[in-house]
């Protein structure tokens, strides 16, 4: 039985820290680390994620700045693939539907449509990247799941976090073509809140692929796959509308549509918000981000055992 730990709740006020209640101290993935398990009057795994990305913010913000630049420094281009990775993805998407398949939109400017394409296609970028790069995060950090100073939770919160970089990086393109076409509006205001809205669910869903990617060898073969058909599915180049039958029944069901479309309607001022899919889109974030905190908290103290 762990015995009692009065310092695992140091630096929490007993009425209002995540764990506001008893704590004992566990040993966390297989180290002489300790985690907490709070008893008693306790708050979820969710707010216990957000207290200890917080406590831990500056060396949380270091490292996720030492990863970027770590990513970038083989490539001749550096940091500016951020930029091109999307503007690449566009171009497929305008070739496809605007070439190819002749779509006309005659509400639409070309650069209205490039708006239309890139507020969609942005997020669901910015999910791919963290998605697929947290299937194999923990093999690849071991080191640091043993490392006595630096939380575990805090490797797939930096999954996240480079992740929503990236997606920054794409808005403030996507912001620029909007003022160029002239659809900015009040609606742009809704912005920041998305944003962390969509950074919730990259924690969550990066808390989920690192565990299935340890758990399920041939996880990442099947994200992969499944989220390239999900591009296409979502609705990112053409409007739910256009579609019919089983198609538009997927669209509905679609969760991806609903971010979307929330996104969307912050730069697309002629639809205006879209309070629906915003609602949606929150309590979808919400609850991936909270069954990720629960999921990732059980695993973790088993991490070292599939090394």
């Amino acid at each position: 039985m762990p015995a009692t730990n009065e310092g695992a709740c140091e630096n929490d006020d007993s009425h209002h820290g995540p764990c506001a209640g008893i704590c004992t101290a566990v040993p966390e993935s297989g180290t002489h680390a300790y985690g907490r398990v709070c008893e008693g009057v306790s708050v979820s795994a969710a707010i216990e994620v957000l207290h200890n990305a917080y406590e831990h913010r500056r060396l949380l913000f270091s490292t996720t700045r030492l990863e970027l630049m770590k990513r970038y420094a083989g490539s001749f281009l550096g940091f500016a693939w951020a930029f091109l990775n999307p503007l690449l993805f566009l171009a497929v998407y305008i070739f496809l539907y605007l070439v190819v398949f002749k779509t006309t939109w005659p509400d639409m400017t070309n650069v209205g449509y490039t708006v239309f394409v890139l507020a969609g296609l942005v997020p669901f970028l910015s999910f791919m990247e963290v998605a697929n790069g947290s299937v194999q995060l923990i093999r690849s950090n071991i080191h640091l799941v043993k490392n006595l100073v630096f939380p575990v939770s805090l490797i797939p919160i930096r999954m996240a976090l480079i992740g929503l970089v990236t997606q920054l990086v794409g808005l403030a393109m996507l912001l620029i073509l909007a003022l160029i076409d002239g659809q900015i509006s009040w609606n742009v205001l809704v912005l920041p809140f998305l944003v962390l809205v969509q950074f919730l669910l990259l924690v969550g869903i990066a808390f989920l692929c690192s565990g299935f990617g340890l758990l399920l060898p041939d996880f990442g073969y099947f994200l992969g796959s499944f989220l390239m058909l999900m591009l296409f599915l979502t609705p990112i180049g053409f409007k739910p509308n256009m579609v019919s039958g089983p198609i538009e029944a997927i669209i509905v069901f679609n969760p991806f549509t609903y971010m979307v479309n929330a996104f969307r309607s912050a730069f697309m001022s002629q639809d205006g918000i879209d309070l629906v899919s915003i609602a949606v889109f929150t309590a979808i974030s919400l609850a991936i981000f909270t069954f990720g905190s629960i999921f990732f908290r059980r695993l973790r103290a088993h991490l070292v055992d599939y090394e």
